[in-house]
This record gives C-alpha cells, sequence and structure tokens, in this order.
C-alpha cells in the first residue's frame, strides 16, 4: 500500500510523513490552495530534506500537484522544485502530457459511471514510470481538491479494477482510510485535510495514525500463511 501525505508546506511536516513512513509526499502549485507553496520555495524544502534515508535511497518520492498549467509551466514548476513526479487535474489532451520531462499521472473526479469509464481509458495511459497510474479524487465545485468531501468509493473502485496502480483520494482520514482500502482496493491513498491541524499545518499524531491505519488495513486483508493456496 503506497501513501501520500500532500499539501506540504513546512519541512518538519515533511520529516514527520518521511518518519511515519509515506512513499510520497506532495507540494501544491495551485496558488488558490490554502495548501500552495512556491516551486522554489518547495525546492528549498525537498534540498533540505535531502538527506533524510526514505528519500536519500529512493524509498520516498516527490510529487507537484498543478492545475489547468501548461506543459511549459508544469515543466517549469518541476524544474524550481526538484519533484520527481506531476500530478496534473484539468482536461489536458493526453498527447499534450508526452512533453512532460518528469513523470507524470492525471488526477480524475468522476461524477457518474460512465463519467468514471470516460476517464479512465482516456487518462489510464498517460502515466509513465512506477509512480501512480491515476489519482480518483472527490468532485467538488469549491476546489479542486483538499476539501476533505469523500470521494464515491463505487466510482474509484470501477476505476480501480481498469486502471494499474490507482490512488484514491478526497476526504481520507485515519478514521475511514481503514473502510476506503477495503472497499476501493487503491494501490495507494492520498490525504491532505484529513490529517491537518488546520489548512497546510499537518497534525503529526494523525500522519502517523493515516499511515499506520492504511498498512494494517492491507495486512488485514491479505490471507495468512495456513489459507495461502
Amino acid at each position: 500500500m503506497k501513501v501520500k501525505i500532500c499539501g506540504l508546506t513546512r519541512p518538519e511536516d515533511a520529516e514527520a510523513a518521511l518518519d511515519a513512513g509515506a512513499d510520497y509526499l506532495g507540494f501544491v502549485f495551485h496558488p488558490p490552495s490554502p495548501r500552495f507553496i512556491e516551486p522554489a520555495r518547495a525546492g528549498e524544502l525537498i534540498s533540505h530534506l535531502g538527506t533524510h534515508g526514505r528519500l536519500a535511497d529512493g524509498r520516498a518520492r516527490c510529487i507537484g500537484l498543478c492545475v489547468n498549467l501548461t506543459p511549459p509551466q508544469m515543466n517549469e514548476a518541476a524544474a524550481l522544485s526538484g519533484i520527481d513526479l506531476l500530478q496534473v487535474y484539468g482536461d489536458p489532451d493526453p498527447e499534450d502530457l508526452t512533453a512532460l520531462v518528469p513523470e507524470c499521472f492525471m488526477a480524475v473526479r468522476p461524477r457518474s459511471l460512465t463519467e468514471a469509464s470516460k476517464l479512465a481509458s482516456r487518462y489510464g495511459a498517460v502515466s509513465r514510470g512506477t509512480g501512480p497510474g491515476l489519482l480518483v479524487d472527490s468532485y467538488s465545485r469549491k476546489a479542486w481538491g483538499g476539501t476533505g468531501e469523500q470521494a464515491d468509493w463505487s466510482l474509484a473502485g470501477t476505476v480501480t479494477a481498469s486502471v494499474p496502480r490507482t490512488m484514491l483520494a478526497g476526504g481520507l482520514a485515519p478514521d475511514n482510510v481503514a473502510q476506503a482500502v477495503a472497499q476501493v482496493a487503491p494501490w495507494g491513498v492520498d490525504v491532505s485535510s484529513g490529517v491537518e491541524a488546520a489548512p497546510g499545518l499537518k497534525d503529526v499524531d494523525a500522519v502517523r495514525a493515516f499511515v499506520s491505519r492504511a498498512r494494517q488495513a492491507v495486512a488485514s486483508r491479505e490471507p495468512g500463511p495456513a489459507t495461502k493456496a
């Protein structure tokens, strides 16, 4: 089970996420967000974290979240920040994303089964590399993400069944992540507002609990040695 802690703005929060065992650190390059961080500032933070074991040996990677940016703008943000992957919101032509220098994957917000299937078909093959294949988030008119509104897990399950390495986001928190993992069976889970003391400020205990419970949920659904074929 891969775990992403998103909306990081402070070194101490990023360090806490790494210490808890997070696989991905997320930085929001979308100015309207209360979790916005300038790409250059994210670069300073990532550089500061560079000696942490999980980053230094490649067990953890950094993701930059972009909304409705052009490929040149996203490449510039990636270069300034030094992130490893781009998480893309919007409605780009899949072919345009081949111009991105880092690995990338799309974040989709389906509102119906038909839309979920169309988005999975349109963007499910965009990802390259070993990162997320697609991220399923909750739809909201208020913001692109980080709203705390729960995604439709039945729609997310449809995407998970058709797109390898689907990551689930949207309204996840320590108290529901185990249920989400059991119901959707995602490759990974992504949390932002669900582990915060305030927008952009993480609650260390909540971060630890989220990572632990996500991993425990996977362990509990795996058959034990005596039941394996």
